[in-house]
Order: C-alpha cells, then sequence, then structure tokens
C-alpha cells in the first residue's frame, strides 16, 4: 500500500485541528458528549411561546465540570453566530435578533456549547415559537417648540422616534399656579398641533406624551409661551416688556412671580454685542426706566431680567425695541369734558411742537387693561370730540404727536366720568 507522505499526513492534522478550534461554524450532528454531569437548558424563549419582533435575549444555564470554550447558535437549523465566553470565563448573553420580515411566523433554536476539554452537548431544540410585532411603549418626544401664530393662536410643534404610535397628548397649564392636564391629542402621524384659546396676557406651559396601544411615553420636556427659563420652584419674572419713550429713554415694565427672590440683574445688548450687565434692583421690583446710559438714537436694543434667591436664579423672557431716532415733544395740559345734553366728551389739549402733523387719540374704559387708539386729528388742531360713548362710565383719555415717522411720548392721562 502506497504510504502518505509524512508531510501532507501532518498538513491533514494540522486542518483537522484548526477547524475544530475555530468555532465548528457548521451544523454538527455527531456531538461529543461531556460526561453525564454536563448540560446547557433553555429557559427562555421555550417552545411554542411568542417573542417580539426584534432581539430577545436567550436565558440558559450551564452546568459542567469544564472551562467554557464557546457557544453557537442556530435558527431553524441554520447557524448563526459563535458566542465567546466573558473575559472571566462565564457564560456570555445570547440573542435572538428577528427583523419584520419574521412577524407573523414561526422558527425554532436551539445551542450547541463546547469545552476546553473538547466536548460539547446540544440543547434542546425549542420549536413552533411564533413572532410577534413588537409590542413596546414609545419613546418620549423630543424638540418641542412654540410658534406665536396670532395673539391667541400658539403652534406646538415636536419631534418623534417611536417604532409605533397611535397619537400624542399635548399637556397643558396655565401660569405658574396652574395644574397640567391632558388638554389636546391628536392622531399619529402629527408633529404639530395649534392650540387656538390662547389668552396673551397668560403664561401657557406645554408637554407631550407618546401613546399606544401598549402604555405611554415619559413627558417631553416643558416649553412655555413667555421663553422663560427656569428650575424648581423659584419662578423667573415673566412679561418682560420694553418701550421706548424717546431717542434714549426706554421703560422696562415685567410680573414679579416669586415671594423669595433677593434681588434682580438687568441686562442689556446691541444687536451686535452680548449681554451686558445694566443695573442690580431690590426684591420686589416691577419697573425699570433705562436713561442717560449710552443709549444711541434709532438703535435696537434688547433686555433680560435674572432674579436670584438665596439658592436658585431664573430667566425672564427677552424684550427687543428701537430707541427713537428724535425727539417729538408731547402734548400737555390734557382735559376731557363730559357734555351731558349731547352725550359727548370733548378733549382739549396744549401743542407743545409747532412741526408736529398730526395727534392720535387713544381711550379706555376704568375696567379694561390696555387704551385703544380711537381717532387722529391734524397737527393744527387741538381738540377732538368723542361721540362713541356709554353713560355711566368711567373713561381714561391719552393723545401722542407725530410726524409719520416718530412719534412722541404720551401726554398726561384725562379722565372723566358719564354718570348721571
Amino acid at each position: 500500500m502506497k504510504q502518505v507522505p509524512i508531510k501532507l499526513f501532518f498538513f491533514i492534522i494540522l486542518i483537522v485541528h484548526l477547524l475544530h478550534y475555530a468555532g465548528c461554524t457548521f451544523r454538527n450532528d455527531e456531538i461529543i458528549s461531556p460526561p453525564g454531569n454536563s448540560s446547557i437548558e433553555i429557559y427562555s424563549p421555550v417552545a411554542n411561546s411568542e417573542i417580539q419582533q426584534g432581539i430577545t435575549e436567550v436565558e440558559y444555564s450551564i452546568t459542567s465540570p469544564f472551562l467554557l470554550k464557546f457557544i453557537e447558535l442556530y435558527i431553524d437549523d441554520e447557524f448563526i453566530l459563535n458566542y465567546q465566553p466573558n473575559i472571566d470565563g462565564t457564560k456570555p448573553k445570547i440573542f435572538i435578533n428577528l427583523d419584520t420580515s419574521y412577524i407573523g411566523k414561526r422558527f425554532s433554536y436551539f445551542l450547541i456549547y463546547y469545552t476546553q476539554n473538547e466536548t460539547s452537548i446540544r440543547s434542546e431544540v425549542m420549536s413552533n415559537i411564533k413572532v410577534i410585532e413588537k409590542q413596546s411603549i414609545p419613546s418620549k418626544p423630543f424638540e418641542v417648540k412654540l410658534l406665536n401664530v396670532r395673539a391667541n393662536i400658539v403652534n406646538i410643534s415636536w419631534k418623534d422616534s417611536s417604532f409605533q404610535v397611535d397619537s400624542f397628548q399635548v399637556w397643558r397649564k396655565t401660569n405658574f399656579e396652574g395644574v397640567f392636564f391632558n388638554y389636546l391629542s391628536i392622531a399619529a402621524p402629527a408633529f404639530n398641533i395649534n392650540d387656538e384659546a390662547v389668552d396673551p396676557d397668560s403664561i401657557y406651559f406645554y408637554k407631550l406624551k407618546a401613546v399606544n396601544i401598549y402604555g405611554e411615553s415619559d413627558f417631553s420636556a416643558e416649553v412655555n409661551t413667555g421663553d422663560l427659563f427656569f428650575t424648581g420652584d423659584f419662578y423667573p419674572p415673566s412679561n418682560l416688556t420694553a418701550t421706548a419713550y424717546g431717542s434714549k429713554v426706554i421703560d422696562l415694565i415685567w410680573k414679579d412671580n416669586s415671594k423669595n427672590e433677593t434681588y434682580f440683574l438687568i441686562e442689556r445688548k446691541t444687536d451686535f454685542d452680548e449681554f451686558k450687565m445694566l443695573t442690580v434692583l431690590p426684591e420686589n421690583s416691577t419697573t425699570y426706566k433705562d436713561s442717560a446710559s449710552g443709549l444711541i438714537p434709532g438703535s435696537f436694543y434688547t433686555f433680560r431680567i435674572k432674579s436670584f434667591s438665596s439658592t436658585d436664579s431664573a430667566w425672564s423672557n427677552e424684550s427687543r425695541v428701537q430707541t427713537f431716532l428724535y425727539d417729538i415733544p408731547a402734548p400737555s395740559n390734557l382735559t376731557a369734558e363730559y357734555n351731558s345734553l349731547l352725550n359727548v366728551i370733548v378733549l382739549t389739549w396744549t401743542d407743545s411742537d409747532p412741526n408736529n402733523s398730526l395727534f392720535e387719540i387713544e381711550r379706555k374704559e376704568e375696567t379694561e387693561n390696555a387704551f385703544v387708539k380711537i381717532g387722529t386729528v391734524s397737527g393744527d388742531v387741538n381738540f377732538f370730540t368723542d361721540t362713541e360713548i356709554l353713560v355711566n362710565k368711567i373713561y381714561l383719555y391719552r393723545i401722542r404727536s407725530g410726524d409719520g415717522t416718530v412719534n412722541s411720548v404720551y401726554s398726561n392721562i384725562a379722565i372723566v366720568n358719564t354718570g348721571i
């Protein structure tokens, strides 16, 4: 008989040896069983059960007197992956990863483990396992933003990356003392909704949840119509409004929402630089007049207020305003007289600017918050008759002068009672 060359013989032995230690990434029906006290047992998922599409961890145990070399996963009799032991020699975590093409189908799987003693054993085959659609609650919406559409309408928009969402809940509360409640709901897919019941004088807080048949997500981050930033229960000043009253005068007014602030820091910036400290005001302040502090006629300025307590701080919204290009003298000595016979109110005033071209007349009732423009007269006229009035009312009037480009500050306020 012809002998096999010695070099070829050792080469064949080497190949067989390497194949055995490389992980045996092929189906081996002739398992070399270890002693009887060795076993591999699968606890989950088991035969005739259901698992969700996606990643599922296999729960199993190994009993063996020998060190683990590796474990192989087979699905539907096909080799899938070789799992090496952990660094400390303990058994690795094994995962079944099924994409959406498996939904509604059934499969089987088993494990084979190999020991450092060159023995191996196969687990029981777990068969007839049904794959169902992923059943998980959605992730929380993110990048929630607000857009003022009109004075009484706010648009709420958001992003979402959840696998399955049926609807979104919009929770809202009014002002700091309000309580959040499920205010609006919209079916998915949707990424914005309008709130058409907004009072411009209130601050609204919003947060969202994503919902599916399996549950609700966590809340998104909160946003508010006041553009306020704060943490905890230390509420920032709100409704900051900056109003120019000349080329070098700006008035600030805001609402103080906390009772435990220690001081307010007023900051100002132009469109070309960063915020800088302007002044510090004591607690409970709600107004400030910015004048004689470097203001330039016709320039834009942005203001914000930071309130401080002994342990926290919070920012107001920002307010931007332009100073007057030049100053126009305001009308003075405004008076208002009620003529009960004609049921009219006659206003008169002193014209302080011979170069003005018009006067604007504004009015409000005693119970109203804001003045409303009710008429305009030429700059060479110093009276106005208001015929649109009711009896038993208290009216307040103010006027200002203008040249078509710039207006003066307002006159004094005249008050008249139409009561009989």
